[in-house]
């Protein structure tokens, strides 16, 4: 029996990240929902959730003003130099990856929209 997971009931709407609480949170929801997992499982190394939890770190030093270290430590790591990895990795898996690179793309474009709602209403 194939395992629904809530992200595929619910429709993501820019309304809904606003309402989620921080920043860290919101863009958190936004990766979960574009690649349809329930949460980042720190230790697996299967592609999805490496490739996810990259964009996260991307989202995280794009959008927020978290240092390399407190993403590191966001996202369970120890060294500021895996946050500067996953982001190199990141940048080459967007140019020439054709399974991941749009899922990348589509959470930074929820990202951008979310961020942009929030500073008009401010």
């Amino acid at each position: 029996m194939k395992r629904v997971k809530k992200w595929d009931k619910m429709k993501l709407t820019p309304e809904i990240y606003v309402g989620l609480g921080t920043p860290q949170q919101r863009l958190k929801a936004i990766v979960c929902g574009v690649f349809k997992i329930d949460e980042f499982i720190v230790d697996h190394r299967r592609q999805p959730e490496v490739i996810a939890r990259m964009t996260y770190t991307n989202l995280l030093r794009d959008y927020t003003d978290m240092t390399l270290e407190s993403i590191a430590t966001a996202i369970n790591r120890r060294e500021h130099a895996t946050v500067i990895n996953a982001i190199k990795v990141l940048n080459n898996t967007m140019r020439n990856d054709p399974e991941y690179g749009p899922f990348v793309k589509e959470c930074e474009e929820k990202a951008e929209e979310m961020f942009k709602n929030t500073t008009n209403e401010n």
